[in-house]
């Protein structure tokens, strides 16, 4: 193989690494929407039925109020555990991001190594 075509070669993997760095983000974008749509659409759920429930319990319900705890209960718990799945999310691809980094400083190291 020769000089120009080692380059063209470190080249090609130096744009190979870069494309699944932009894949990834793209990815870590898709997933923290998701994370972000499910949280909103639990909070909105679980906000109409404490509306609910305090209703129930203006009227008289007594049992009403032993599930507005329940349910708030619940609400906490959901709430821990999209916060806890953003945060292994933001890991995971912090992780990933340096690994690809490394990978393609490696590479222009390699090149330099060769061609400079």
């Amino acid at each position: 193989m020769n000089n120009e075509d080692m380059q063209l070669e470190y080249n090609h993997r130096i744009r190979e690494v870069e494309n699944e760095m932009d894949r990834l983000i793209s990815e870590r974008r898709n997933m923290e929407n998701t994370i972000g749509q499910m949280d909103s659409f639990y909070n909105s759920a679980f906000g109409q039925l404490a509306e609910l429930n305090k209703k129930t319990i203006a009227l008289g319900g007594t049992s009403a109020l032993f599930t507005y705890e329940a349910d708030e209960e619940k609400h906490q718990y959901m709430k821990r555990m999209f916060r806890q799945k953003y945060e292994e999310l933001q890991y995971h691809y912090k992780r990933e991001k340096m690994k690809l980094e490394e990978k393609r400083e490696s590479l222009y190291r390699e090149r330099k190594k060769y061609f400079d």
